[in-house]
Order: structure tokens, then C-alpha cells, then sequence
């Protein structure tokens, strides 16, 4: 794989192509992989930063097409968070502590 430099100095149709398949693979990632919500949009932003590098005149239109995109996918099937998955509940509290003193 060429280095952001290479392709920032390739042509805009090669940056392009190399922008389609990193987004591609993210979403193949979001779409089938076992992510969660907060991975999914570490993955979206990431890929998002690469497109910035890539191409950084054209950002409004990335986030026209791929921002919906990535919006919609993480929505639809990114896993909810752990916590959300198995609730952990508090121990109840009671007293003020270490009964150990008062036993005495």
C-alpha cells in the first residue's frame, strides 16, 4: 500500500480509488464484524482523517456522501456498548460500613 505522501502526489482518480477502498472495508467492518457503537465511530472518524489527507478540498462533499453512510450503518448494526449489552447493577448499599467495630 503507498504512503499518504505517494498518493497525495498520485493523481486525484488513484486517491480517489484508494479513498473507496477504505471506506468500503470500514463499512465491511461496521456491516459484518462485531463492533460496537464506540468502535464503529472510532473507525468512521479515522477513515474520515484519511480522506482529509487524501482529499482535503473535498471534504464537504466526503461528508455529504460518506457521512450519511457511516451514520446509517453505525445506527443499523453496531453493536450496543458492553454496559448496555449486560447491565451491571450497583452493590446495594447499606450501613456505613465495616461492621467489624461495632460487633466488638
Amino acid at each position: 500500500m503507498p504512503s499518504i505522501s505517494d498518493l497525495r502526489r498520485a493523481g486525484e482518480e488513484k486517491r480517489l480509488a484508494v479513498l473507496r477502498d477504505f471506506v468500503d472495508h470500514a463499512c465491511d467492518r461496521i456491516r459484518y464484524g462485531e463492533l460496537d457503537e464506540a468502535a464503529a465511530r472510532s473507525l468512521a472518524v479515522d477513515v474520515r482523517f484519511q480522506a482529509g489527507l487524501l482529499i482535503p478540498d473535498r471534504m464537504e462533499t466526503y461528508d455529504l456522501i460518506y457521512g450519511s453512510r457511516f451514520a446509517r450503518l453505525i445506527e443499523q448494526f453496531a453493536l450496543p456498548a458492553p454496559e448496555e449489552q449486560f447491565p451491571i447493577r450497583p452493590a446495594a448499599r447499606g450501613g456505613t460500613g465495616s461492621s467489624a467495630a461495632g460487633e466488638a
